[in-house]
């Protein structure tokens, strides 16, 4: 929008609150839109020389810029090591150079002194981000579109490996040091856990998180509690795994309740006095496996290529995660109270392909549809399955093979956005065996 239009604009809304009777508010108006564009002018003039000079030097050497999300655990780890293995298997020109800047708020301290191992992340990320800001203003396309700034706003700024690169290395690029391993290993013996018992996460989602550590008490995100789902469910499963020999984790933080079940071999690690950031890496990076509900931490999984079982998985939105090392999930169900119908994948699709995370609520709530968690029972058979397949003696039979088949054909553009599309036979993950022979009215 040029400046003409946006102080056009300015003015016209101006008078109508005016016009509405509410002279306050009009006046409240107009003295956050000239605080915003006194700082982003200020902001401006501070920066422009800086970014002059970067120009400048562009015919000796092309430096750019990109923002890591670290406000967010999943999109700072996964992006960046998307990103990492992308860069370093295509040919690198000459006199280009990429510099990182963080986010003001980290998500996890501990990821971010590992990637400040690998990456040349720059301090002062508040004048980096406006430095940035200002060359996008003055170069426009010759800045955005170099190839590393896909990272901060297209695929890779959300974690998705649609590429499968994480397959193309079977390690991460970032690593725990000697001492931060011995320090991880103490703190796991006086969590309960002796060397070298197997241990697997458990990561249920709720929306306390992004409330109290990005939004500093703020709901903001409500639109994505459609993802929340319920610990106690987890406690029949939990208990099997613990009878088998593995230790259980719960992991997360500022969770809204806690796990209460008494066992020596679970752990509510999220409410623990020893919850920190170093062993929220180490867990999620050395478990066994990780049970998660499709969300942040698992991403820590992924890069150490940990096998990974999503439950509570909603079945709209871009929410499955299906690539490597990415292995079984069963999906939440979605009711229509008026019909009296579960909806099949294609239902859902003709009815809410287009509908957006931000509208999704308000539009299931108009078309009276309820959404339904996954049981305990779902739960405790896609981990009984999970825990089977990762220890190599699950035995898939004709017809399970068949009916992974058969989801195949119907749910591409519900879970994966259609600018995702790509070879079937590249999806990694299944659907839990049990639960799509019980529930053959989703395909």
């Amino acid at each position: 929008m040029s400046l003409v239009k946006k102080v056009a604009s300015i003015r016209k809304n101006f008078l109508e609150e005016k016009k509405n009777g509410s002279t306050q508010k009009a006046l409240l108006y107009l003295y956050k839109k000239t605080k915003y564009y006194f700082f982003l002018s200020l902001w401006f003039i501070l920066t422009a020389p800086i970014a002059y000079i970067l120009i400048a030097i562009r015919p000796i050497v092309k430096i750019y810029l990109v923002m890591l999300q670290t406000s967010r655990i999943g999109h700072f780890s996964a992006s960046a090591e998307l990103m990492l293995i992308r860069n370093n298997n295509i040919p690198q020109k000459k006199r280009e150079f990429v510099l990182f800047f963080e986010e003001p708020i980290i998500s996890n301290k501990q990821l971010s002194r590992m990637y400040r191992r690998v990456l040349p992340i720059l301090p002062f990320p508040n004048l980096c981000y406006e430095i940035d800001k200002t060359l996008k203003f003055l170069m426009g396309e010759k800045y955005t579109k170099y190839p590393a700034k896909i990272y901060s706003t297209g695929f890779f700024g959300v974690g998705k490996d649609i590429g499968g690169l994480l397959e193309i290395r079977d390690v991460p690029y970032i690593y725990f040091t000697r001492k931060e391993i011995n320090q991880a290993e103490v703190l796991l013996e006086r969590l309960g856990i002796p060397r070298g018992k197997k241990f697997v996460c458990l990561l249920v989602r709720d929306s306390n998180y992004l409330k109290m550590a990005v939004g500093q008490g703020i709901d903001f995100w409500s639109y994505h509690n459609i993802r929340d789902s319920d610990i106690n469910n987890y406690k029949k499963a939990a208990l099997y795994l613990a009878e088998k020999g593995y230790y259980v984790i719960r992991m997360g933080k500022f969770v809204k309740e806690p796990l209460i079940i008494d066992h020596p071999r679970i752990i509510d690690y999220a409410n623990h006095p020893l919850h920190c950031d170093l062993l929220d890496i180490y867990l999620a990076a050395y478990c066994h496996f990780i049970i998660s509900t499709s969300t942040g931490l698992d991403c820590i999984s992924q890069l150490f290529r940990r096998p990974l079982l999503f439950t509570d998985v909603f079945p709209l939105m871009d929410q499955l995660q299906f690539w490597y090392p990415c292995v079984l999930f069963i999906p939440k169900k979605l009711y229509d109270i008026k019909i009296n119908k579960i909806l099949s994948f294609r239902e859902l699709k003709d009815r809410y392909n287009e509908v957006s995370m931000l509208e999704i609520q308000d539009r299931f709530k108009k078309d009276n549809i309820e959404v339904i968690l996954n049981t305990e029972d779902e739960i405790f058979e896609a981990v009984c399955e999970m825990e089977s397949r990762v220890n190599h003696t699950w035995v898939e039979t004709d017809e399970d093979k068949s009916l992974q088949k058969k989801f195949l054909a119907s749910y591409p553009d519900l879970m994966i956005k259609e600018e995702y599309k790509f070879p079937v036979d590249s999806i990694k993950i299944k659907m839990g065996a049990t639960f799509i022979r019980k529930n053959l009215t989703l395909l």
